[in-house]
């Protein structure tokens, strides 16, 4: 708990750290020639809040309304007109790629020599597959046969 300290009227302006000081004093016993102060308890600032927080929740279920459940991992934020005018022109960009990328699955390469052959990371080249339905050759079979065989 926090300690609010007000000096009473009628004593000189003095600073904060003298009043923290004559309150140390006077919590110790040496309190002569002291002017009057008053030490008043006051809340932690999140403990108001909460307990404002508190009181409009009692008000608005006392008005019928309901408290709304939302997930844990949902966000409260709507996208932006900037963040959505960005996100279509990579995806524009990602469509321009999309017609070579498909070329490459169709001859049979993996992802990961596709997105070599394009100079793509392989996270963004995943990203296209899916977007634009590509699908590649497993990687296990490619790698059989392009290994040397020990014979």
């Amino acid at each position: 708990m926090a300690m609010l300290i007000v000096a009473a009227r009628g004593s000189t302006s003095i600073s904060a750290s003298e009043i923290q000081n004559q309150a140390l004093r006077c919590a110790a016993g040496n309190n002569r020639n002291l002017p009057s102060v008053i030490i008043e308890p006051s809340l932690h600032p999140r403990t108001i809040v909460a307990n404002a927080l508190e009181e409009q929740i009692k008000a608005s279920v006392a008005a019928g309304n309901r408290i709304q459940q939302i997930e844990t991992s949902v966000s409260g934020k709507i996208s932006t007109a900037m963040s959505a005018a960005r996100q279509k022109q990579q995806q524009k960009e990602r469509a321009k790629l999309a017609p070579t990328l498909r070329r490459l699955a169709k001859s049979g390469r993996a992802i990961e020599a596709a997105s070599h052959v394009l100079r793509i990371n392989l996270a963004r080249a995943y990203l296209i597959a899916n977007e634009h339905a590509i699908e590649f050759a497993d990687c296990e079979s490619q790698e059989e046969s392009f290994s040397p065989t020990s014979s």
